[in-house]
């Protein structure tokens, strides 16, 4: 799935000097949980920047539907496994 990150403080794209060429690591996602603080590390050839954002996945529904891959197949499969 996709998941949705927001800046923390004020803090955007230009403020943190991101120009969208750079590839991301996203360090606390293995036991990821609403409205997470992880920590982001973007590289861009030798130049590196860390920041701070918050996971936007806000509600235990939406952490099941994260972790099933989005909606349609968390309800797949609960349709499926319902006797």
């Amino acid at each position: 799935g996709i998941l949705p990150l927001q800046y923390q403080g004020g803090e955007n794209a230009q403020s943190i000097g991101l120009n969208g060429r750079e590839t991301f690591t996203i360090t606390g996602i293995g036991k990821l949980s609403p409205r997470q603080e992880l920590q982001v590390t973007a590289k861009n050839g030798g130049k590196e920047k860390r920041f701070n954002v918050t996971a936007r996945i806000d509600t235990p529904n939406e952490m099941k539907y994260f972790l099933n891959d989005g909606i349609l197949p968390y309800v797949l499969r609960q349709t499926l496994s319902t006797p």
